[in-house]
């Protein structure tokens, strides 16, 4: 959607943009600023922007009320619907009968209608989901969500589909669908994450650590539990990570943490309470049954005192807590993706990109992975940061290091060893028995080839070794010497399979 507003539109537009990356509170100062700025100018089009935006910002009715009243005065159709949409939205995310935002959904589908709008159309059908959901239809939900993101196919708005695939993944996952659930949501946090939302991303993050959960699979649910309270901390929403906190609570619960399960539950009861409208009281009901067991296994006295130390802790305190947690089982190994691309999976989830963001923390990795060996110090210096001096790349090398265990490990407490890597004697190395990659599985395929004798046996398994090798060996880093030869190697080897 393009918009064509006049003074305050660099405002609005970096406002937006501050909105869909999750961060509230720089959106909210922009549009302020620019509803300010065209009112000083008279402008009441781009006044009637600002306000809906800030509207859906903060979910303010009375915003967007004064949004649409403005759009009737200047004959602004397409933004009345948007604005009427603004209302709806605002009505249906903080009310308790979010079917009173029917009228304005209606009058705004009505409008998108006339205008030949399929975006809008698929809104009107996301909200009348949102209301089914509010009143416990789970089916009929389910139903319209999935009209909803077929219907905004067409539109080719990335943000819009991956939100809504990841909202369609929640209620499948409500409905017991887990495998379809957990499809859609990792589709869903992957593109949301790409698209810098880390708001509405680390919701869809929480939902997959809720879903690993269910399944059993603890270090992975905590893994991303912890990944999601980054993503709110950095979205400036407290409200979201407490939500989360009460998942690691219940981890907590589960490893018979049950003091820290109470501490937890009460660190996040002023928020839990403070809830506006059906849709965060849905959320928190999740965690209600585990209060209650976790309370019956203290007994009473011991339940109230934890709960009451909880309720004196501050937000950050309460995550601490939560992060001194330790894991429940045995570690996973870790999936290494080097051909046709760079990606470290854990059992069906990747680790988010943005643990890689730092390209020299990427690259130490990838150099231990390809080399197969514990390497001195020295020799990383000299590969990875050759043109600093020695004082630097020492140091560059402890934050690579420190940042690596962390990208592996989200909330491994400090000075607790790492399930992955090794650091003995000044050499830096792997934990190679938890670690797998495409590469290894390529060279095996070949050499199992070679020892067959049948030739029909020999071409399916050559023909197997082929699917591992998807690309060449990491394309993006085809100017790191280092990766050169073993680029020419696997390249020369894949051309004996064909």
């Amino acid at each position: 959607m393009v918009l064509v507003l006049s003074g305050a539109e660099a405002l609005i537009e970096a406002a937006r943009l501050a909105s869909y990356q999750g961060d509230i509170k720089e959106a909210t100062a922009y549009l302020r600023e620019a509803a300010s700025t065209s009112r000083g100018l008279a402008d009441t089009r781009a006044t009637a922007y600002a306000l809906m935006f800030l509207g859906d910002v903060l979910d303010e009715v009375s915003l967007s009320e004064e949004a649409v009243a403005l759009f009737r005065q200047v004959g602004d159709r397409w933004g009345l619907a948007l604005a009427l949409f603004s209302g709806a939205s605002a009505i249906v995310w903080t009310s308790d009968d979010p079917a009173h935002a029917l009228p304005l959904i209606l009058e705004s589908e009505a409008i998108f209608k006339e205008l030949g709008d399929d975006w809008g159309l698929a809104e009107g059908v996301f909200y009348r989901a949102l209301i089914a959901r509010a009143q416990g239809n789970l089916g009929h939900t389910r139903d319209l969500l999935e009209k909803a993101v077929g219907l905004q196919q067409s539109t080719h708005d990335r943000w819009r589909i991956a939100y809504e695939r990841g909202h369609l993944g929640g209620i499948l996952h409500d409905l017991g669908d887990t495998k379809r659930a957990a499809s859609l949501c990792e589709e869903a946090s992957r593109e949301l994450l790409a698209l810098g939302d880390r708001f509405v991303g680390g919701g869809v993050v929480r939902r997959l650590a809720e879903i690993a959960f269910d399944q059993g699979d603890l270090p992975r649910a905590r893994r991303l539990f912890l990944e999601s309270v980054e993503l709110f901390r950095e979205a400036g929403h407290p409200r979201a990570v407490a939500l989360t906190l009460c998942g690691l609570a219940q981890m907590a619960s589960a490893a018979g943490e049950w003091e820290r399960a109470a501490r937890l539950f009460g660190g996040t009861d002023r928020q839990r309470r403070e809830a506006p409208g059906w849709y965060w009281r849905t959320l928190w009901a999740r965690y209600d049954a585990v209060i209650a067991t976790t309370r019956r296994r203290l007994g009473e006295q011991a339940f109230t005192r934890a709960w009451e130390t909880g309720q004196t802790m501050a937000l950050e305190q309460a995550i601490a807590d939560a992060l001194s947690l330790k894991p429940l089982t045995e570690p996973v190994v870790l999936t290494v993706q080097l051909l046709d691309g760079f990606a470290v999976r854990m059992p069906e989830a990747a680790i988010s990109p943005r643990a890689w963001r730092r390209r020299r923390d990427r690259l130490l990795f990838i150099y231990l992975v390809i080399g197969r060996k514990a390497v001195e110090r020295e020799v990383l210096l000299e590969t990875l940061w050759p043109d600093l001096p020695p004082s630097s790349a020492g140091a560059s090398l402890n934050v690579a290091w420190a940042n690596l265990k962390r990208a592996l490990e989200p909330g491994l407490p400090e000075g607790t060893a790492s399930s992955y890597l090794v650091l003995q004697d000044g050499r830096y190395g792997l934990r190679w028995e938890r670690l797998r990659t495409d590469v290894q599985e390529f060279e095996e395929a070949v050499v199992r080839s070679q020892q067959l004798t049948d030739p029909t046996r020999e071409l399916a398994q050559l023909e197997a070794a082929t699917t591992y090798y998807r690309g060449d060996l990491l394309p993006d880093e085809v100017n790191e010497p280092w990766t050169m030869l073993e680029r020419e190697r696997l390249r020369a080897l894949y051309l004996t399979t064909l």
